[in-house]
């Protein structure tokens, strides 16, 4: 009888664990789907550390085209740790602060620095229409070193600033400066033809900071509102020789 209770009674605790297992297991995928639903439905704000544990790593080069929609995680962070400046002209010099839940930052993408320690993220902040990206230069922890910005655009698609990162982490800002610097443009509507030039600043991350390394002017263009919200044109695809 002794016997016949033993048998039970060890039979009762190998089930018990493999529930246990069972279960445990669950829990490991069902927390693995939680951190990609999190990041694909911005059910929730997170702290840096975190949006870098979740967002899915780029590989370079990162070319973006304005078309291409990505999903995005909000961040958590009080103060003005981000600048939540949205900028509204052409010539980048106005800006607007957003103070609601669309104008939150909102990480876009993560890009590994080969070669460094350092992170970028890639952020968008939003007022109506408008959108303005940063590139934050951050580390694993978490711990932002710098801010660039990276990309200024409309819901239309009219852009006026924009960003890539060649394989070995360098970074690209194009700009469209207009030659008259008194000219009124506002991005929020449609704006008449007008001269300007591509400039292309040349940055690395160097003791963590955005080192601006070179600088190419190229020579004067006339841009116009369809050119530069053409939902198919990027500032690099454009044909405009280097000033020399």
């Amino acid at each position: 009888m002794k016997k016949i209770l033993l048998f039970v009674t060890c039979m009762t605790l190998i089930m018990s664990c493999v529930s246990v297992k069972e279960h445990t297991n669950n829990n490991v995928l069902y927390e693995k789907k939680k951190v990609s639903i999190d990041y694909e439905d911005i059910v929730s704000c997170q702290s840096v550390a975190v949006i870098i544990q979740a967002a899915p790593s780029y590989k370079l080069p990162y070319f973006r085209p304005k078309k291409q929609k990505q999903p995005t995680m909000g961040i958590a962070i009080a103060g003005d740790t981000i600048p939540k400046k949205v900028y509204s002209n052409v010539q980048c010099t106005e800006f607007v602060y957003p103070d609601n839940y669309e104008g939150m930052p909102k990480v876009i993408t993560k890009i590994i620095i080969p070669g460094t320690p350092y992170i970028l993220l890639n952020t968008r902040i939003s007022s109506g229409e408008l959108s303005t990206e940063e590139l934050l230069l951050t580390d694993k922890s978490g711990k932002i070193y710098d801010i660039l910005i990276g990309k200024v655009i409309t819901t239309r698609g009219t852009v006026v600033k924009q960003f890539y990162v060649k394989k070995d982490g360098e970074i690209t800002v194009i700009s469209i400066e207009p030659e008259d610097k008194n000219m009124v443009l506002p991005l929020k509507e449609a704006f008449q033809d007008f001269y300007g030039y591509k400039v292309c600043c040349i940055y690395k991350a160097e003791k963590g900071e955005f080192v601006l390394k070179k600088e190419i002017r190229y020579e004067r263009e006339m841009y116009s509102y369809d050119k530069l919200t053409d939902i198919l044109y990027d500032l690099w695809n454009g044909t405009e020789n280097p000033y020399i």
